[in-house]
């Protein structure tokens, strides 16, 4: 279990990961264009609810809205 301070860290970190490989999309994007074969393509909203499942104290809808207000602003390109 995280603090919501943690579980942020942890998806901005993971965040940042896949836009360097490339694998950081929109939800707009037609995913069936996308090259699979590097991993699995993620958006800030599925990053955000990864990491809201692991919050500690916070029920999850509104860890999840906190994370993903922060990857929001982080990564604007993507939203």
């Amino acid at each position: 279990m995280y603090t919501i301070e943690k579980a942020i860290e942890q998806a901005l970190d993971e965040a940042q990961r896949k836009k360097e490989q490339g694998l950081l999309t929109k939800i707009t994007d037609d995913w069936d264009l996308l090259d699979w074969s590097k991993g699995d393509p993620e958006t800030i909203y599925t990053i955000a609810s990864l990491y809201a499942q692991y919050v500690e104290g916070i029920e999850f809808d509104n860890a999840a809205d906190r994370i993903e207000c922060v990857l929001k602003e982080t990564y604007p390109e993507y939203v």
